[in-house]
């Protein structure tokens, strides 16, 4: 199999399935007190640590959640929840689904959102951002990275921008394609998303982190699990799987270069299709959005696919997966002709040449 659709999922690490399998042994409850069960929280202790150490920041301000869309929509709910008397929601058109409808949810129920435009390169105006914050909206939400066309988001320039002018702004990032693979400056950010099968963990386990100081209601009651914010008994194996894909992942630096060259390769060998387009070129090195003319890449991926190579046409978790993608590329001022026969291709440490 040649497997290039590593934004949708990625196989298990081998240290990822050796936590996963040792931490199926213990199968306590890591709220009983027993000792069983006091192993198993520390279990739940190491992933939470090496999640922390991987995004640069505590331990205890890492709540677990079953992956990322239910991160995306806590930050989203609880976020508008928090700032309800100020002005709204602002992200713009090219967000993943599980930023998108939370937060067209919310505005079908009268919640003011606004909607930034994005340049050639899927980025943010700067001037656009500023003036939008003169209404002092009360949460902002932008992937780090765009899961469709790997257009990086500058987040530290858009953190101060947000802070500058509205200290009380939730500014939330979706990293589900930036953890582990891009450096993130977490200045200024409030929450920020993560997702573990998109860096070598299994499916069913992602975190939110949320920075010190910032109350956010929980919007899952129970047990009072996860500092009473997340109630629910932990997936003790999802979370040690988690932690030691991360602690795996090696040096940043240097996977990005060796990606990059590995980008490189892939597009020098496709130049010469009639009609191809590159999307987004400055984009991350693990992401690749191309169209070619008059195709139909469903056909393509099938053909592909056919011969056992894996690649996609966008995001694998909308269930209208074709106009939600084109959707997102037009709002990265991709044409409707290229942004309807876009074709995404996505690369891991584990791509040879």
């Amino acid at each position: 199999m040649i497997y290039l659709d590593y934004a949708a999922t990625t196989p298990i690490s081998p240290a990822a399935r050796d936590a996963l399998m040792r931490a199926l042994e213990n199968f306590a409850n890591p709220s009983s007190p027993h000792e069983a069960g006091l192993f198993a929280e520390r279990i739940v202790k190491e992933g939470r640590a090496a999640i922390g150490a991987a995004l640069g920041v505590s331990p205890q301000r890492i709540y677990f959640t079953s992956g990322g869309t239910e991160a995306n929509n806590w930050a989203v709910f609880s976020g508008q929840i928090a700032r309800k008397r100020m002005g709204g929601i602002l992200t713009t058109r090219a967000e993943h689904p599980s930023l998108l409808a939370p937060i067209e949810h919310l505005q079908r129920q009268g919640v003011l959102v606004n909607f930034l435009n994005l340049d050639k390169n899927g980025k943010i105006y700067p001037d656009e951002l500023a003036q939008a914050m003169e209404q002092k909206p009360g949460f902002v939400a932008i992937s780090h990275v765009n899961n469709e066309t790997g257009a990086i988001q500058d987040i530290a320039e858009i953190g101060r921008i947000i802070k500058a002018r509205s200290p009380e702004t939730i500014f939330h990032i979706d990293a589900a394609q930036s953890f582990c693979k891009i450096n993130i400056n977490i200045a200024n950010i409030d929450t920020i998303t993560i997702s573990g099968h998109k860096i070598g963990a299994p499916k069913g386990i992602g975190a939110l982190f949320i920075r010190d100081g910032l109350a956010l209601p929980p919007m899952i009651f129970g047990g009072g699990q996860e500092n009473r914010l997340r109630s629910g008994t932990e997936n003790v194996p999802g979370i040690a799987a988690m932690g030691a894909a991360a602690a795996a992942r090696g040096d940043m630096a240097k996977n990005m270069e060796y990606i990059a060259s590995i980008r490189n390769a892939f597009i020098d060998a496709i130049r010469h299709i009639p009609g191809l387009n590159i999307n987004i070129p400055e984009g991350s090195p693990y992401i690749l959005s191309i169209s070619i003319e008059n195709t139909r890449p469903e056909i393509i991926v099938n053909a592909l696919s056919a011969a056992d190579i894996h690649i996609s046409t966008g995001a694998a978790c909308s269930a209208r997966k074709k106009d939600a993608s084109a959707a997102a590329l037009h709002a990265q001022n991709i044409p409707k002709p290229l942004a309807t026969t876009a074709l995404r291709i996505s690369f891991a440490p584990a791509t040879t040449e």
